[in-house]
Order: structure tokens, then sequence, then C-alpha cells
């Protein structure tokens, strides 16, 4: 699973910038009740000068089990 997000933080009263964030995920369904599943997200906004103001790497992984 791949995605792509990007808002506008410049329309309306907000004058913030602009916000993007790419995620990759993965689930593995180890059998019937058991899926295991990772996701990585890398973002980053930039203010309205476009100058990077915060950039962040995310690891996120969930296991669920189903009886």
């Amino acid at each position: 699973m791949a995605r792509y997000s990007r808002i506008d933080l410049l329309s309306g009263v907000s004058t913030a910038g602009t916000g993007k964030a790419l995620t990759l995920g993965a689930t593995w369904y180890v059998n019937e009740n058991l899926r295991l599943m990772a996701n990585y997200v890398d973002s980053s906004t930039d203010d309205a000068l476009g100058n990077r103001d915060f950039t962040g790497k995310l690891w996120v992984a969930r296991l669920q089990v189903s009886f």
C-alpha cells in the first residue's frame, strides 16, 4: 500500500504553508486469526515562504488477533 497526501494551509484564514506525507504500508496474514501490519510515514511541512519547517519519520506496527 502506498499513499501520498498534501494539504494547502495557505487558503482561507490560515497562512501556515503546506504539509506533505508519504505513507508506505504492508500487511501479512499469518493465518486466519493473526494479522501483522506495518506502516512507514515520511512527512514535512513548509511555511508560507516555502522554507522547510518540520520533517518527521514514523514507523508504526500493529498486531491483530481475531478469536
